[in-house]
């Protein structure tokens, strides 16, 4: 759990950070979409309240996110797939996951 607990608030740190270049922040959210814990809400929080961010994929990302919170983001059977930005939409669920997981 501390393991995790570190990744997570080192993740945030790169999402959050205005300084950070954007590519690397739009990574970051994607290992922290991955990650998820208690502080993700608070994260695109955070995420939709920076103003440089307007009309940015990283900012449409924390927006799709917060509009799926209805649905069941726990498990692997909905992790995002790593290849999905490159073929498919960037919030299907992993093919791979929903065969072995649910």
């Amino acid at each position: 759990m501390k393991t995790r607990a570190a990744l997570v608030a080192a993740v945030t740190a790169l999402v959050i950070d205005a300084y950070v270049e954007p590519d690397v922040r739009q990574e970051a959210f994607a290992v922290a979409s991955l990650l998820r814990g208690d502080s993700f809400a608070k994260l695109l929080s955070d995420l939709t309240d920076q103003a440089e961010l307007e009309g940015t994929p990283l900012l449409a990302a924390a927006e799709a996110e917060i509009r799926r919170g209805g649905e069941s983001t726990k498990g692997p059977a909905n992790w995002l797939c790593s290849c999905s930005s490159q073929f498919r939409s960037p919030r299907t669920r992993c093919d791979i996951g929903k065969r072995f997981f649910g």
